[in-house]
């Protein structure tokens, strides 16, 4: 074989040489190009992990967020559920009433209790009253300004305020006719009569 190998001219061993090293350079010559594509995919695969993670931490916080504001909520409704009255009565929201037009001097012309309502949702019992009162345009405004600040939550809605007390001359006396609704709530009891 060597002798074969000897008797090969220089330019054939030159081609031959030439062919191999093209053979080599395509398919076993390594110039660190794969290694580079592999580094790059490194660095992506890295980048989107990193991303990955400062989107997870932004997750935790907002997590952390809502677990606080929830916290909050709870303890609202604690405080809430603490002051509203497991037990209320109509004729103690109307003794209110009383005392608070004797207070402001006005004339309470109708007090009329409407059907009690249950909202679920919030777990309360709702207590409406329709009132028609009448007095002085300060004795309205104080009276409904102590209805706000009772102890039992009150709720005043659909306030018609007017001016029925005019002579012949169509004058006003000094004399207005307040309508309204008055909402009185109450914490719901479940079952067995215990506060939820």
């Amino acid at each position: 074989m060597f002798m074969r190998l000897a008797s090969i001219s220089q330019r054939s061993a030159l081609i031959i040489g030439v062919i191999a090293g093209l053979f080599y350079y395509a398919f076993g010559f390594d110039d660190g190009s794969k290694i580079k594509a592999q580094l790059n995919k490194a660095k992506e695969a890295l980048v989107k992990e990193q991303s990955l993670q400062v989107q997870s931490e932004e997750a935790i916080q907002q997590a952390d967020k809502i677990k606080a504001a929830l916290n909050q909520l709870s303890e609202q409704y604690k405080q809430v559920s603490q002051e509203l009255p497991t037990e209320i009565q109509i004729s103690e929201i109307l003794k209110s009433f009383d005392s608070i037009s004797e207070i402001t001097g006005v004339t309470i012309k109708s007090k009329e209790q409407g059907r009690p309502l249950f909202k679920e949702k919030d777990n309360l019992e709702i207590f409406p009253l329709s009132l028609i009162a009448e007095g002085s345009y300060s004795g309205i405004t104080q009276f409904l300004y102590y209805l706000s600040t009772l102890e039992r939550i009150v709720r005043i809605k659909n306030i018609k305020v007017s001016n029925d007390d005019t002579n012949s001359n169509n004058e006003y006396k000094g004399k207005i006719t307040l309508r309204a609704e008055v909402l009185s709530f109450r914490l719901a009891a479940d079952k067995a009569g215990n506060k939820q």
